[in-house]
């Protein structure tokens, strides 16, 4: 079975039911219905093909931490935020920034890019263009 049909399994045996066990070395421990909830939601997740971070609150990354999460170079990422892009908050001589702060720009990029994608799309189609 592939990761894919097993987080959909997974997502719906957990919505399925209030109550939930997790065997671990044939111990059961109940989880809570919070747990149960974030577990579907996660396996939802995994089922749609989207990858599932898990991080502490609140979170904050140095700058190559952030580069590599947004897969940008470093340069580019404190030109970003010195633009006023982003915020930060500074430790010393080093920018950290939030998890939901990358998180947030990284939405707004997407639905930007994707946005202009479609004008593109639509374009190609207006000129007939095959591709």
């Amino acid at each position: 079975m592939t990761c894919i049909a097993l987080a959909q399994s997974g997502q719906k045996i957990l919505s399925a039911k209030g109550k939930a066990k997790l065997v671990v070395n044939n111990e059961n421990v109940e989880l809570s219905p919070s747990v149960t909830k974030i577990l579907a939601k996660t396996f939802s997740y995994i089922a749609q093909g989207k990858i599932v971070v898990i991080t502490p609150e609140p979170t904050e990354f140095s700058m190559q931490q952030a580069a590599e999460l947004l897969k940008v170079s470093r340069p580019f990422l404190v030109k970003l935020l010195e633009t006023g892009e982003n915020p930060f908050r500074k430790v010393g001589k080093h920018r950290r920034v939030r998890f939901e702060d990358l998180f947030s720009y990284k939405q707004r990029i997407d639905e930007k890019r994707l946005k202009v994608l479609a004008k593109l799309a639509e374009q190609t189609q207006k000129l007939d263009l095959e591709y």
